[in-house]
């Protein structure tokens, strides 16, 4: 079946190879790239890509991921002919690299239902000079937890900025906002991201291909929200905030926040983020008395799923958090809060949060201070005993290699 016209250019020159595509389907290509085929209860289908004739299942294969960016429902395998023209130029170092790209393909759902469809390639079958042939999958986004304009966003205090200011000249500050600071969230970034990408001299190299997060800073507070809501969206959030927060307290500074969830929108260009997630956070944020980072009740019934899976990690806790009575005073909850861990991953090169945050407590400027650090030091020390600190390496490292010409 060969697709041509139809839902727009993004659609023309698209080979059909399998269809329908069963639920709980495996797909496999040859080392060769002679067969494409699927695995299911509903019996094993191999193709040649080129010349669409059914096969046997070859010898020697490699499985591809079948799995989208989110809730949703595979409608075709296929075979893709791209003019080079059209490509992202770090598709090819992907496609090279034996790593899934997906981009968004113009058009409705073919059989006429709602939904972002994307185009997945899973594998490299051939390449000229202006065309690229790849082995894909065509899938339906199903609408997730995130509705048209909603958003995860976390904001992040920091916590003493006033003395801090005080306590540095422009210069200093500039060092370490602009320096520190900016490095820590760029760091962020890259960890969210799905792979690195290396440049021709080995460097690490930003892609809007594989960033999920975003960033922004106003005077003492730091903004993360989502460049795109697919994949795991939470665990995205989660991860970068928690990032930050230990970065900070290497840096010798505290923060306070907290994640929600709503509507919300960033005009990159014009540095301007506006939504009631927003507020939302904020206000949450700085209800607790400590140095951390709560996710809303809100996000708790919008994720459920998400967040039970974090919870059973350890990536998320259920904490008593204290907070802040109307009248200024302390008023230890009794429900727990829902909290990020961010002491779960290992950090060889931060090795003892104690000692940085004591370091802290002992040069806090007054007992308000004292009592957010210590707060602090408690998480830690609790999550330490809960063998909850330092479960695992941050990043499971996917290094895309470089590709010659390329």
């Amino acid at each position: 079946m060969e697709v041509s016209g139809r839902g727009g250019p993004d659609y023309w020159n698209m080979q059909v190879l399998v269809t329908p595509v069963p639920a709980g389907a495996r797909a496999f290509i040859s080392t060769d790239a002679s067969a494409v085929g699927l695995t299911s209860e509903q019996g094993d289908q191999w193709v040649d890509p080129w010349t669409m004739e059914r096969r046997g299942e070859p010898a020697a294969k490699r499985e591809l991921d079948l799995t989208p960016d989110g809730p949703g429902h595979v409608f075709w395998l296929c075979r893709f002919e791209i003019p080079v023209v059209q490509l992202h130029r770090d598709t090819l170092r992907f496609l090279r690299a034996g790593h899934a790209v997906s981009d968004r393909l113009a058009g409705p759902p073919p059989d006429g239902s709602h939904g972002e469809m994307r185009r997945s390639l899973l594998a490299l079958l051939r390449e000229d000079a202006d065309h690229v042939y790849a082995v894909g999958v065509v899938v339906r986004l199903d609408a997730g937890p995130l509705g048209p304009d909603d958003n995860l966003v976390a904001v992040l205090d920091i916590l003493g900025f006033r003395e801090i200011v005080r306590r540095h000249t422009l210069d200093e500050l500039q060092s370490k906002l602009a320096g520190a600071l900016l490095g820590a969230l760029d760091l962020a970034v890259e960890l969210s991201s799905v792979a690195f990408l290396l440049d021709d001299a080995g460097r690490p190299r930003r892609s809007p291909l594989t960033e999920r997060v975003q960033h922004a800073i106003m005077s003492d507070t730091i903004l993360l929200y989502l460049r795109n809501p697919f994949g795991d969206p939470l665990r995205t959030m989660v991860d970068a905030a928690s990032c930050v927060i230990e970065m900070a307290v290497a840096m010798g500074w505290l923060l306070r926040g907290a994640i929600d969830v709503g509507p919300f929108r960033a005009l990159a260009d014009h540095q301007l983020c506006f939504g009631e997630a927003l507020v939302s956070a904020y206000d949450l944020g700085q209800a607790h008395a400590w140095g951390g980072c709560v996710v809303s009740e809100r996000v708790r019934e919008q994720f459920p799923e998400a967040v039970s899976r974090l919870l059973g990690e350890g990536l998320l806790v259920d904490y008593k958090v204290p907070t802040y009575t109307d009248a200024g005073r302390l008023n230890v909850q009794r429900k727990p809060a829902l909290a990020v861990n961010w002491c779960f991953f290992s950090n060889k090169e931060f090795r003892d949060r104690r000692h940085a945050l004591q370091a802290q407590l002992k040069h806090a400027p007054h007992k308000p201070a004292r009592k957010k650090v210590a707060m602090a030091l408690r998480f830690v020390e609790d999550m330490m005993n809960q063998g909850l600190e330092s479960v695992r390496p941050r990043v499971g490292q996917v290094v895309v290699e470089r590709a010659p010409g390329s």
